[in-house]
């Protein structure tokens, strides 16, 4: 009887042709849309690459006239300052102001500053601007460093400026007498009068001026030239980010421009967190980084491009609009979605006829079968009608019916078989249990027989009774352990610490070890406080008893000092406990036979310990056996696999 699928196979092979060709189809439209995506996104970054090399370009331009201008404003500061020293009298008490704002005129420079020591300090004592009265210099560092070698009629040493006899311009910063104004210093004393002179110039004549306004011009053009982009920003990644250093003088506050986080450009779109990560980064790697952001309520890239100037590296940043540089995308995948499901299509169809095709011959090899699960095990005749997997399996379930009574025949002989075998171990069995009973049995009845013959004896009737009670107590031994040996069959798994359980073993078995006089020691050498198992922990002690106890038995027969070691190492999911022993060794041939019941070579027992052993070993997923064995000692494996969380407590 045909049974009627629920999910026929015809309807699953259209299922998964068409999962599969829309995962294909999923999958390649992902993989082209991010592909896509990338090549615009990285041609927008190549794009902003080029352009931060003109501003580049552009810098090092300007850093080479600024250069040029700045040794031309320093030798116009010192040339004005000799004038000077020429013009005014060698006693700064004898100059004043008005004559040095006469000079300052007659010299084309802003103001001129006289500056003498007093007490610990260096101030300005005269000057063509009254804000420079008065002012000390005790805390501008290398500034103040610079006056000292100059009154002290030594060689500048500070490490920047521009140096020559007598003289040292500095470079230009903030007035500290007006922060809002950028100046360029000159200092110059040859010791003819007692004060230094400082004609200094402002930001009208000098390059960093120049150099900005040209910038800015520069970023405005590509500005102008690019619909995508929003901002340019050109950073200094040593102080963007960073707490900026704020001075402070006569209640003004300020920062020094060569200490503002950007050095030219807006920034329109800050992300401050994230832009300092990528500039750093941009530092780091000498190489641009971009990311994608949404700021504004826009969509936008930014770009960071690393690019050198005056013996640092600065970065460039390039937000740009990410719907346009992305555009044409959106209308690209769409066009692709029309295309795949005009595919999807055609492979719906295509699926349909195919799995028709190949389901035919299927239903007839199943009609067929079906005879066969009605017990018609003969009427199965299938033609081989095809030349592919299809036709095989037709010849397969032919072949098969045909093999099908033999193999029940096979079957039947099998059990057959294995109840014999069973009851010829079961024979065995209770050969050697009778064998092991005959002896103790023997020796009460022949104890009882002479019991009466010493009746008056009361010493010889107590030494008979110990004897009987010494008979007795063996019989309970074999019974008592011939229950357990049929009891091993059943275990009780449950999680157990491997460590803890050999530990305990050893420690259990060392007052054997006194009385064999043998050395038992312990080596764990898995690094681990615990390895967990899941099995019948009582059972694997017991095994591992016997393990050590005929290791002991073993040991105490070596020639010299006995001695037995239980080693307990990790390998992959399973821990080796190996027992050695130094006795004299187990022949090649009787490894295997060591495990058999009642196999034995001790004066007393039944031979049942190493026999139960396996049985649990084996029982609980393990195994073990004689790893090796010589006339100076053997060694035995037993291997016990580990619970997943072996390293955690189970719970």
């Amino acid at each position: 009887m045909i049974r009627t699928a629920k999910f026929p196979l015809r309807t699953k092979m259209f299922c998964v042709f068409m999962i599969c060709f829309s995962v294909l189809l999923f999958s390649a439209g992902s993989l082209y849309y991010l592909t896509t995506r990338h090549i615009l996104i990285h041609s927008a970054v190549q794009q902003n690459v080029q352009l931060a090399s003109e501003v580049g370009s552009q810098l090092a331009e300007f850093q080479q006239g600024e250069q040029a201008m700045d040794q031309m404003i320093s030798e116009k500061l010192r040339i004005a300052a000799i004038a000077a020293e020429f013009a005014l009298n060698p006693d700064a008490a004898k100059v004043s102001n008005q004559e040095l704002v006469r000079l300052t005129k007659q010299l084309g420079v802003s103001d001129i500053t006289l500056l003498q020591r007093k007490g610990d300090d260096i101030v300005g004592v005269k000057s063509s601007n009254p804000q420079e009265i008065g002012l000390s210099t005790k805390r501008m560092s290398g500034w103040f460093q610079a006056f000292n070698e100059l009154l002290n009629q030594k060689p500048v040493t500070v490490g920047f400026g521009d140096t020559a006899p007598h003289f040292w311009s500095g470079p230009w910063a903030n007035a500290t007498s007006n922060p809002s104004q950028i100046d360029k210093w000159g200092y110059y004393y040859d010791g003819k009068t007692n004060y230094i002179i400082d004609p200094f110039v402002e930001t009208s004549a000098v390059s960093q001026y120049a150099t900005t306004i040209g910038l800015d011009h520069l970023i405005q053009r590509i500005l102008s030239q690019s619909s995508s982009l929003l901002d340019v920003t050109v950073f200094n990644p040593k102080t963007f980010g960073k707490t900026p250093i704020v001075y402070h003088n006569d209640g003004q506050t300020w920062i020094d421009f060569k200490n503002l986080p950007t050095l030219v450009g807006s920034y329109n779109y800050p992300n401050m967190a994230d832009d300092e990560r990528l500039i750093q980064q941009t530092v780091e790697k000498n190489a641009p980084q971009y990311e994608v952001e949404t700021l504004l309520n826009q969509r936008v890239l930014k770009t960071f491009v690393p690019i050198p100037y005056g013996g640092a590296t600065y970065v460039v940043g390039f937000v740009s609009d990410y719907g346009q540089v992305t555009a044409g995308l959106s209308e690209l995948m769409r066009d692709n979605l029309w295309i795949m499901l005009l595919l999807l299509t055609i492979v719906a169809i295509i699926s349909f006829f195919v799995s028709g095709y190949v389901v035919r011959p299927l239903r007839h090899i199943t009609a067929q079968v079906a005879n066969l699960a009605d017990g018609n095990r003969n009427a199965l005749a299938l033609p081989t009608f095809r030349n592919d997997e299809i036709g095989e399996l037709a010849h397969q379930v032919s072949t098969a019916t045909k093999n099908f009574n033999h193999f029940v025949h096979e079957v039947a002989a099998t059990i057959r078989d294995e109840r014999a075998n069973a009851m010829a171990f079961l024979g065995l069995v209770s050969s050697a249990l009778i064998h092991e009973l005959r002896n103790p049995v023997t020796t009460v009845n022949n104890l009882l027989e002479l019991l009466p013959r010493v009746s008056g004896d009361k010493a010889k009737s107590e030494e008979l009774i110990g004897h009987i009670r010494v008979a007795g107590q063996q019989l309970h031994t074999i019974i008592g352990q011939f229950t357990e040996f049929l009891r091993t069959g059943k275990l009780h798994p449950g999680p157990c610490d491997l460590v803890a359980l050999v530990a305990q073993a050893v420690l259990h078995m060392q007052p054997a070890a006194e009385r064999e006089g043998v050395h038992l020691s312990f080596a764990n050498r898995t690094g681990e406080e615990a390895l967990w198992g899941h099995m019948d922990g009582e059972k694997i002690t017991r095994a591992l008893d016997n393990l050590i106890d005929n290791a002991l038995h073993a040991a105490s027969q070596a020639e010299t000092s006995g001695s037995v070691t239980v080693r307990l190492s990790k390998r992959g999911n399973f821990v080796d406990i190996h027992v050695e022993d130094n006795g004299p060794g187990i022949p090649v041939d009787a490894w295997d036979d060591i495990f058999i019941p009642f196999n034995t070579t001790k004066p007393s027992g039944l031979g049942l310990g190493l026999a139960i052993a396996k049985f649990v070993v084996t029982g609980s997923g393990g195994q073990i056996q004689v790893e090796s064995s010589s006339a100076t000692g053997t060694v035995l494996r037993m291997t016990l696999p580990l619970h997943p969380a072996s390293t955690e407590r189970m719970e």
